[in-house]
């Protein structure tokens, strides 16, 4: 990744712990070659593309009943490239349940609440961090708009519980998320800001929300220590690191990178996701 462009789980990742983040880095900038030897982590990646995509086909109304979604998986399931992957017959099948599974759930079910309009769908964000000279940028899998309280909500689809805990309105994911959001503000005019994460399941849905306040992202306190952060993020001393030793330890209680000194992937996964049919 180019070193003036970043993630807000990254911010959070240097916000909460600083070898969490250079860890994070690692992977993401190895993961060619990191999958390359492991055809379950690429067949679990191929699986989120796959069900990232059916779910934004249903939310864009393409895909509306359990015969479409037969009719999307005959024609999208990416067989030919997990074969690539020298995955056996019975991991294949194993993950093409799963995620038949979650979508024939989510089409009987779609998210969206009562007086909710579907206003984009997959939509990517990128924008200028004034005073950091990076950019921020990330994908909003579905943005409702409700005009009598004109409210917007930024609802995230995920397949395992967010490695992100205890998230609040004024976290630095929340508030880097609510920066690309406000760009929002020039097309839609939205007053209110609701960010929610919806984990699928095969027979349910589990849903989080946060309301998001307008004066969190404006309080010259909160948002300095984010610029501070990608200011020191894209510096020489971080963005070539490749020690996490040399990386000051945090004093979060029980911090893996810390108290084991070693990375653990942030986005792996095959942890955390039941595979069974």
């Amino acid at each position: 990744m180019d070193k003036t462009l970043f993630l807000p789980s990254m911010i959070e990742a240097f916000s909460l712990c600083k070898r969490s983040y250079i860890a994070s880095m690692k992977s993401f900038e190895n993961r060619t070659q990191r999958v390359q030897g492991n055809s379950n982590a690429q067949g679990i990646s191929l699986l989120k593309q796959f069900v990232k995509k059916g779910i934004a086909e249903i939310n864009r109304h393409r895909v509306t009943s359990s015969h479409h979604v037969q009719a999307f998986t005959g024609e999208y399931w990416p067989l030919e490239q997990m074969e690539k992957q020298n995955l056996n017959q019975d991991q294949t099948t194993r993950l093409f349940l799963y995620s038949y599974k979650l979508l024939m759930s989510y089409v009987r079910k779609p998210y969206k609440p009562q007086g909710a309009q579907v206003a984009l769908v997959g939509q990517k964000l990128r924008a200028k961090v004034p005073g950091a000279k990076v950019y921020l940028e990330d994908t909003f899998d579905l943005v409702l708009w409700y005009p009598d309280t004109r409210t917007i909500e930024i609802v995230d689809f995920r397949l395992r519980p967010s490695s992100i805990a205890n998230l609040n309105s004024a976290s630095a994911y929340i508030l880097a998320r609510q920066f690309l959001a406000d760009k929002l503000k020039s097309r839609m005019h939205f007053q209110n800001l609701v960010m929610t994460t919806c984990l699928m399941g095969q027979n349910s849905m589990q849903v989080e929300s946060i309301k998001v306040e307008d004066s969190n992202l404006h309080n010259e306190s909160n948002w300095q220590k984010i610029v501070d952060s990608l200011i020191e993020m894209k510096s020489p001393g971080f963005s070539e690191a490749s020690d996490l030793e040399t990386v000051p330890a945090c004093d979060r209680p029980g911090c893996i990178y810390c108290s084991m000194g070693k990375s653990q992937d942030d986005d792996n996964d095959s942890h955390g996701l039941c595979l069974s049919a």
